[in-house]
């Protein structure tokens, strides 16, 4: 993929740590931070003219560090984009090429409780936000056939505690094995013909009309060419969760009631749906770490999800993610500006990943690699909760919300 020319340092994360020092008789508990080291992480950004994958290194040599931003101290969020809860005083450890500090907490109440938290160690996952000047970066070498660089020339922007963190195997470890759980059950099960009897179709019925969707109208929207054009519609795309827990048979059933008469049909499955993550339905294309050309645009897509708190068929670690958008910058060739992005885990830090408890869940990996890209439109899915519609940088992302709720997206581009 070509990334769109001249644009503005983003805002990168990796994982920090965090170190609790006991309290004594003259003195309370203490929270310090070890923000950066000179470990090489590995990440996406814009280096010998493109936007690639790397090993970054950040140089820890005082002339290297911008501390614009930290003269009165780093400031401490609640989550990423959240609320400050403190400060960090800055100390550059020469000797161990790393940059931390101890943390003083606000007077809220939020700040004071997450400050308990943190000294009994039950708050312990803690990330930092850093920019970049990429014309300082200095080719190292190589390590496992990815360039290796080292930032010369980088600033710290805040400190952040996070319940769900960057996943420590990107960055620091090899990409872990693209494989998914696709088992449903026993494969004579996945054959056989799904149909719904009388009392399933009334619970359907009955589940539409509690969210005042009208079957008939949806029906005809779907089915009506002439409806179709009226609304100037150039392609249909599912973010995935066709069913819960269907097998294939299933889906398909599913899929073929919301395509669209001669339009094209694009999707990618979500962490619900019991098939392969880069499996075929009829009648729609799968984007799937493919790029498909749409006119003056081209559709790339990643399916499943994060791993969730109860194990869901297709699951991938956010190592897998980096792989995946690894590959589709090197297939994709094309200006960011004419991508669309459909995925079924949104990315971090949005609306479209906010839970209502205020809690962000949405793949640092793929919010990295949209900060620096930035592509034209991210479609997602999967927080039901989260129908939104908002921005990162310039590239809109949307999530319908789900579609069993009468929920779908229009998007003009």
């Amino acid at each position: 993929m070509k990334r769109d020319k001249d644009k503005k340092p983003e805002t990168q994360i990796r994982a920090a740590t965090l170190e609790v020092r006991a309290a004594t008789d003259d003195q309370a508990a203490s929270v310090r931070m070890s923000v950066s080291s000179e470990e090489p992480v590995l990440t996406y950004g814009y280096f010998n003219d493109q936007f690639q994958r790397f090993w970054e290194i950040l140089d820890h040599t005082p002339l290297s560090i911008n501390l614009a931003r930290a003269k009165d101290g780093l400031v401490v969020l609640d989550r990423h984009h959240g609320d400050q809860i403190g400060l960090m005083d800055v100390e550059i450890d020469a000797a161990a090429r790393k940059l931390g500090g101890p943390v003083k907490f606000c007077s809220g109440a939020r700040a004071q409780e997450i400050a308990t938290d943190a000294a009994k160690g039950l708050r312990r996952n803690v990330s930092v936000g850093y920019v970049v000047d990429h014309r300082s970066y200095v080719l190292e070498g190589e390590r496992d056939g990815v360039p290796v660089v080292r930032a010369k020339s980088w600033m710290p922007f805040e400190a952040s505690f996070e319940p769900v963190p960057a996943d420590a195997t990107v960055g620091v470890g090899r990409a872990a094995d693209l494989t998914t759980n696709t088992d449903a059950g026993n494969p004579a099960d996945q054959n056989k013909e799904d149909t719904m009897d009388a009392k399933q179709m009334a619970a359907l019925y009955a589940r539409a009309a509690e969210f005042k969707v009208d079957a008939n109208k949806v029906r005809a929207l779907i089915e009506t060419d002439e409806a179709t054009a009226a609304a100037g519609v150039d392609a249909l795309i599912m973010c995935g969760d066709f069913t819960t827990f269907g097998p294939p048979r299933q889906i398909q059933r599913v899929a073929d009631t919301l395509r669209v008469p001669d339009r094209p049909c694009f999707f990618v499955i979500g962490n619900c749906d019991c098939m392969a993550i880069d499996g075929s339905l009829d009648g729609w294309v799968n984007l799937h770490a493919r790029c498909v050309p749409l006119g003056e645009w081209t559709l790339t897509g990643l399916g499943g999800a994060l791993p969730c708190p109860a194990q869901t068929p297709t699951e991938l670690p956010e190592s897998a993610y980096v792989a995946h958008l690894d590959r589709l910058l090197t297939t994709c060739e094309t200006q960011a500006s004419r991508v669309i992005l459909a995925v079924h885990q949104p990315p971090y830090g949005t609306s479209a990943d906010l839970l209502p408890n205020g809690i962000h869940v949405g793949s640092h990996a793929l919010r990295a690699f949209i900060d620096g890209f930035q592509p034209a439109c991210c479609l997602s899915g999967h927080i039901h909760e989260a129908a939104s519609r908002s921005r990162c940088g310039s590239t809109l992302v949307v999530n319908p919300g789900p579609f069993a709720k009468g929920n779908f997206a229009i998007v003009e581009l």
